[in-house]
């Protein structure tokens, strides 16, 4: 095995585990939910409802800077930051790798948010309404976008630097790393009470899949030899 070969098996390995276990839990719960007696829905709303103050709906449970902290988070898979690393990510690879890997990336990046937005379309499940937003929302809830696009964006970018290194720790380091924001962005978005944690489910794992697909259909274009000084990485 060559050690681009290694790379590739490696880095592509969580994914499919974690898109295994994503979708086994979001069966699970989708299951649990239709069987509850006041509706699918009911069942999933009491997740939300455990996330806020029960003397004051419109607040989280906790001290302020939980949610505080929460909202953060969610922006991690906002428009503001997912442009901004959108482009400074594709600067950089215009600077590090070729011209083929930056389309590769905003392919992958602005398609899976196209998929997203059709999706919701094609569903149109209503949002949460038990308890006040707290993050402003204009579009319908299933799946979950803020949450597919972070594991389109991250895992994406995680993928194509950890492409750009033997150096075990660090190929680590980029391959894990975007799991954690996705999750963390994912559990935001039902603590912000806009979504169903199913709609988080759905999206986490439509994400996976799109980022999987991509890097099988093009792993070419972002091997190490895509990088123009992949020798001394």
């Amino acid at each position: 095995m060559t050690d681009s070969d290694d790379v590739a098996d490696f880095s592509l390995r969580p994914l499919w585990t974690a898109l295994l276990l994503t979708v086994v839990l979001w069966v699970a719960i989708a299951l649990t939910a239709r069987m509850h007696p006041d509706g699918p829905d009911s069942w999933e709303r009491t997740w939300i409802e455990a996330l806020r103050d029960s003397k004051d709906p419109a607040r989280m449970i906790g001290p302020p800077i939980v949610e505080e902290t929460f909202r953060d988070l969610s922006a991690l898979g906002g428009y503001a930051v997912v442009s901004l690393l959108t482009v400074g990510f594709s600067i950089y690879l215009n600077v590090r790798a070729r011209r083929t890997a930056v389309r590769f990336f905003l392919i992958t990046v602005l398609g899976g948010y196209g998929c997203g937005m059709l999706l919701k379309l094609a569903f149109g499940r209503l949002r949460p309404a038990v308890v006040p937003h707290l993050s402003f929302v204009a579009t319908t809830s299933f799946p979950s976008v803020h949450s597919m696009v972070s594991a389109v964006l991250y895992l994406t970018m995680g993928l194509m630097l950890s492409r750009q290194t033997f150096h075990p720790p660090l190929r680590r380091l980029f391959v894990w790393f975007p799991f954690l924001l996705t999750g963390l962005v994912g559990i935001s978005r039902v603590a912000m009470g806009v979504h169903y944690p199913t709609d988080v489910l759905a999206g986490w794992s439509a994400g996976l899949l799109w980022t999987l697909t991509a890097f099988h259909l093009c792993a070419p274009t972002v091997a190490p030899s895509a990088c123009r000084d992949s020798g001394t990485a």
